[in-house]
This record gives C-alpha cells, sequence and structure tokens, in this order.
C-alpha cells in the first residue's frame, strides 16, 4: 500500500491501493514519453523548417559574384544579374565619349540643359537598367 505524505481534508493521509499507485507511476511514464516524443518531433520540424528557409535565402539571394575573368568578358549592352532573383537586373555601358546637353542652336532648351560638354567614359561599367526603389 503507498501512503501519500500529504493529508486528507479530514487529516488523515490519503492512502492509495498498490493498484492505483502502479497506474499513477504508468500514467506518470507515459506522459513523459509522450512530451519527449512531442519535443523531439517539434525539434525534427523546426530544423525542417530552417533547412527549407536557408535553403531558400541561399539559392533566390546569394550573390554570384562575377569574376575578373566574366567580368572582363561582358559586352557593351550585355544584361546579367549577380544573384538568381530579386536583384537589378545590370546592363554594361561601353567605354567612349559623347556630347552631353543641348546645342546653342536648339529652340526652346531648359536653362539646366547646357552649356553642351563632352563626356568621356575610360572604361566600361554596370548600372541597374530599371529604376531601383524601396519598394523593390
Amino acid at each position: 500500500m503507498i501512503v501519500a505524505k500529504e493529508e486528507g481534508s479530514a487529516g488523515v493521509p490519503t492512502v492509495y491501493s498498490n493498484k492505483t499507485g502502479r497506474l499513477l507511476i504508468w500514467m506518470l511514464l507515459v506522459g513523459i514519453i509522450t512530451a519527449a516524443a512531442g519535443g523531439m518531433i517539434s525539434q525534427a520540424y523546426r530544423k525542417g523548417q530552417l533547412n527549407r528557409r536557408t535553403t531558400m535565402l541561399l539559392t533566390n539571394f546569394r550573390p554570384y559574384v562575377l569574376t575578373k575573368e566574366a567580368e572582363a568578358a561582358l559586352k557593351p549592352a550585355v544584361t546579367f544579374r549577380e544573384c538568381a532573383k530579386d536583384c537589378p537586373e545590370m546592363i554594361v555601358v561601353p567605354s567612349g565619349a559623347f556630347m552631353m546637353g543641348s546645342p546653342e542652336c536648339e529652340k526652346g532648351p531648359y536653362s539646366n540643359e547646357g552649356p553642351q560638354q563632352k563626356v568621356s567614359i575610360i572604361r566600361p561599367f554596370a548600372v541597374s537598367r530599371f529604376d531601383v526603389t524601396f519598394a523593390d
């Protein structure tokens, strides 16, 4: 017979039969095992979620920085991206020179369009093909 240390409502120790005591112990063990199994399943689920999210981030946002050789092989007006997705599409601007501004003989130019001046681009460079905004 199992006797609990706490006293019942009448000040008498509560008495459990051996059968009831064993049942309580088994219920306690089953509860502990269930909680442990639930924790392991939950942990496996969280690990799976973390792996999926990490894979998604790496495949969509991991930079693909061009090597020097690949960068040198880019031709003017060629577009490229340095990540798989969600980064700006870039375009190569060739080296050369051009005249910037409106010529004096043009009718109706704005005040900020002159004077005309020569602009030289010494080496090719890349810029975004489209506007980049905070919404992007």
